[in-house]
């Protein structure tokens, strides 16, 4: 399995065909003129997650839990009660689902806590670094690009998951095996045509579409104008603590 992020199609093929003449040159070369790893070492491996490198583990089951969640939970109970209730029954259900080998599992609070979602995932400890662009790609026009639209920044890197060949997730061996999940976003080169679908991964922030009336009333009435509060003092401190030194100013 290849991991991408943030990578339009003209710099996936920019970055294969990059790939595809490195591997004649050298074995693996780093730093600031990036990085393609064709063979890793559990040394190496190793070096890497001591580093931080990670990646999401593959998902496996989503299950609605919304029943066992609500086990015990009635109109009798209120505030903290009814969130210690709450809280009693998902470490239960997250207990449960990770007593499971190499598993790792969350119970996600979904339409403000009308529904609630058991989510499976395998957690893989065979990652490797595939490649990495050169740092004048990958941080291109640095912080202050960063917060521009559009930006035109190679943040992107590649990397493989590995497991046993039964499909079992264990750290690196020379045995073992990519993993193959059960569905994939296959990588285009081509680009897309105008009038083309679309569709953008993510995960939507918030909805507050099942608020109550009282709750409501508390964020226009409390919350919102002390959060506007907060954060106007904030600013001013911000604002006080770097006047004349322009080198510390957010622009």
């Amino acid at each position: 399995m290849t991991a991408t992020v943030s990578m339009n199609s003209n710099l996936k093929c920019l970055a294969k065909a990059t790939a595809i003449a490195l591997l004649w040159t050298v074995t693996a070369t780093s730093g600031d003129e990036g990085m393609w790893m064709p063979g890793q070492t559990a040394e190496v491996g190793a070096a890497m997650r001591a580093d931080g490198l990670q990646i999401d583990p593959a998902q496996l089951d989503v299950r609605d839990v919304t029943a066992e969640m609500l086990k015990g939970v009635s109109d009798k109970l209120n505030g903290f009660a009814r969130y210690e209730r709450l809280a009693t029954n998902r470490k239960a259900l997250i207990a449960a689902c990770e007593g499971q080998p190499n598993r790792r599992c969350d119970v996600g609070a979904y339409y403000g806590g009308a529904s609630y979602y058991l989510q499976q995932k395998l957690e893989i400890e065979d990652v490797r670094l595939v490649y990495a662009p050169a740092l004048g790609i990958g941080n291109f026009g640095g912080e202050t690009d960063n917060w521009m639209w559009p930006r035109h920044t190679g943040d992107f890197g590649f990397y493989r998951a590995y497991v046993a060949p039964d499909d079992c997730s264990r750290p690196y061996a020379r045995d073992n095996v990519p993993y193959r999940p059960k569905s994939w976003l296959p990588i285009a080169c081509e680009g897309v045509k105008e009038g083309d679908l679309v569709m953008v991964a993510g995960f939507p922030g918030a909805t507050h579409q099942f608020l109550t009336a009282d709750e409501v009333r508390f964020n226009f009435a409390q919350f919102e104008p002390r959060l506007q509060r907060s954060l106007s003092d904030y600013a001013a401190q911000i604002n006080q603590a770097t006047a004349g030194n322009r080198e510390a100013q957010i622009h």
